[in-house]
């Protein structure tokens, strides 16, 4: 089997400060900050590194998305009331 290619590293990635869409902002002071890995042709497809301070807020994002936490943790509670999903330590 051979092995896939690094693209990236999170620890080395130069992220940018991100705006939180107007009225996204529940609770708190959260700062944003992201870079876009690879985008499909369609921008249907996003890889990228993310990165967010402690707070509450709307995610806006339409679609599926997928989660890897690094460090810290989240917890994700969906609009439609089923069960909060913490993700990520302590």
């Amino acid at each position: 089997m051979s092995e896939l290619p690094i693209i990236a590293s999170a620890a080395d990635a130069a992220l940018e400060p991100e705006e939180f869409a107007p009225g996204a902002v529940i609770e708190g002071d959260p700062r944003m900050m992201s870079r876009d890995l690879y985008v499909s042709p369609d921008e249907r497809v996003f890889t990228g590194i993310w990165s967010v301070t402690p707070g509450k807020y709307h995610d806006l994002m339409e679609g599926d998305e997928t989660f890897v936490v690094l460090a810290g943790r989240m917890t994700v509670e969906p609009e439609d009331g089923s069960a909060a999903i913490e993700v990520g330590g302590g």
